[in-house]
């Protein structure tokens, strides 16, 4: 059974979403395995912050994806476009090219550059976020936000108004003659 947007994953996980579980600690300044970069770990560890479920180096076919953020709606894969790996024409090229093809496989795709990040972080990633809510991908203690505004705690408990045979609602004006209820043995309505 396939399921739609590319989620097929979440039926038979890689073994890549395992191996997530089981990094360990992840610094922004001590390069570690799998990732290609402290450029990557910093990455990943400003999504971690933010509660998100992130694998680092996610194997697509024969390619790999340096990050990819998981949520129960989708998937988007993280490109970190590092300056040392990312400097000349034909490797952008390369990187484009690898896209388009993983692109036609439902893969999509969030860029970030080495030299942006480095100036201001903050900046560089407040497309992600907008992109992954967008996409529906939220945190993992993301609750979803109600529909109606709770009352406050101290609020007193609803509860229900019992009225006795032959009351008025309080606060109601007396029944005029024709809003009277109709006789007994007739439906209210009907011809």
């Amino acid at each position: 059974m396939r399921v739609p947007n590319g989620g097929e994953h979440f039926q038979n996980p890689p073994a890549a979403m395992a191996e997530a579980a089981d990094l360990g600690a992840v610094l922004p300044d001590v390069r570690r395995a799998p990732f290609d970069s402290l450029f990557e770990q910093r990455v990943y560890l400003r999504l971690k912050e933010k509660g998100y479920h992130v694998v680092p180096q996610y194997p697509a076919g024969s390619k790999r994806i340096d990050l990819v953020v998981v949520g129960a709606r989708g998937r988007l894969g993280v490109e970190c476009d590092g300056d040392y790996y990312h400097s000349t024409l034909e490797q952008i090229r390369h990187d484009h090219q690898r896209d388009r093809e993983l692109q036609r496989v439902g893969w999509r795709f969030w860029r970030v550059r080495e030299s942006e990040f480095a100036i201001d972080p903050d900046e560089a990633l407040a497309g992600l976020w907008l992109e992954l809510e967008r996409s529906g991908i939220h945190p993992a203690d993301y609750t979803r936000p109600s529909a109606s505004p709770r009352p406050p705690e101290d609020a007193p408990a609803w509860t229900p108004l019992e009225l006795q045979s032959g009351d008025e609602l309080p606060n109601s004006e007396p029944e005029s003659e024709t809003d009277s209820e109709p006789e007994s043995g007739t439906t209210e309505g009907t011809a």
